[in-house]
C-alpha cells in the first residue's frame, strides 16, 4: 500500500500476523481514499461495525455468490 496504487482492496478478516481491521487501519494512514471491502466467514456485528467505522466501504460475510461481490466492488468504484 505504502508503494502502489489500488483500484479496490479486498481483504479478509483473519490474517497472518494481524487482522483485517489492523490492516484497514494501516491502508487508511497511506491511503485514506482506497476503496476497501472486507470479508469474512467470522463475522459478527460488532466487527461489522468496528470495519465500517474504520472506513471500510463495505463488509462481506462468507460465503457469498460471486455476483454478491462484482455488485459490492462496482458500486465501490
Amino acid at each position: 500500500v505504502r508503494d502502489r496504487r489500488f483500484s479496490c482492496i479486498l481483504c479478509d478478516f483473519k490474517l497472518p500476523g494481524m487482522n483485517g481491521l489492523e490492516f484497514l487501519k494501516e491502508v487508511r494512514n497511506q491511503s485514506p481514499t482506497v476503496p476497501f471491502i472486507m470479508m469474512t466467514a467470522f463475522g459478527s456485528i460488532d466487527i461489522a461495525v468496528d470495519a465500517m467505522r474504520l472506513g471500510a466501504n463495505d463488509f462481506i460475510c462468507k460465503p457469498f455468490e460471486p455476483s454478491r461481490l462484482s455488485g459490492v466492488i462496482g458500486q465501490v468504484l
